[in-house]
């Protein structure tokens, strides 16, 4: 195919992954999907490691958070990381698995690698030391990452995770505290969420008060 280019797999891979998740992109889907041999996709894209990298990257430039590099002294480190992990989890949940898709991998883009700037400079400015700065981020992205992974499994196969299918295989005389927070458990993904990010806050706080 004339014209093929790593822009157009790429753009190839992200209409798979909305049909049929991570599962869908194969090199024979990719290659039907374009009009070319597999082979050709390995001439810009050596294999689908690499792919997941560039796929990743794409959404890493949608995370980077607009204006974030121009934080200033002022800036207030709580508002800022709750909307940070807040603005993570809506690009993560545009992408069907997104965050699975997301985490573990390379980034192709050097600018990419700039994104932690930005946090490190509003907590550093805000009295944090580096070291502290970086682990707190990481602490908080880790969570995000791991909430978005469950939350989109869970809703892809709401027929596995339904409360009233747990409470049907839940033994309530020997674990009537389990049973007793089933609704919960499957709660509100959106006040879930929140609360988890208040509660790493409050442990940063407490480290750098």
């Amino acid at each position: 195919m004339a014209g093929l280019t790593r822009g157009a797999i790429v753009e190839a891979a992200f209409e798979l992954l909305a049909e049929g998740g991570t599962a869908a992109i194969t090199a024979r889907a990719l290659a039907g999907r374009l009009g070319v041999r597999p082979g050709a996709l390995y001439y810009h894209v050596p294999d689908m490691a690499a792919l997941s990298d560039e796929m990743a990257t794409v959404i890493m430039r949608e995370l980077m958070l607009p204006g974030a590099d121009a934080a200033h002294p002022n800036a207030e480190w709580r508002p800022f990381l709750r909307d940070s992990a807040q603005h993570i989890r809506r690009v993560l949940l545009r992408y069907r698995e997104g965050a699975k898709l997301f985490s573990g991998t390379y980034l192709t883009d050097d600018d990419a690698l700039g994104s932690m700037e930005a946090p490190l400079r509003v907590l550093t400015e805000a009295g944090f030391g580096l070291v502290d700065a970086l682990r707190s981020f990481q602490t908080l992205y880790a969570f995000v990452i791991g909430h978005v992974i469950e939350e989109q499994h869970r809703a892809a196969t709401p027929e596995r995770y339904s409360a009233a299918l747990r409470h049907q295989r839940i033994d309530a005389e020997r674990f009537p505290l389990t049973d007793a927070a089933n609704e919960a458990f499957l709660g509100d993904a959106d006040e879930a969420f929140d609360w988890g990010v208040d509660i790493i806050l409050a442990g940063i706080a407490i480290r750098n008060p």
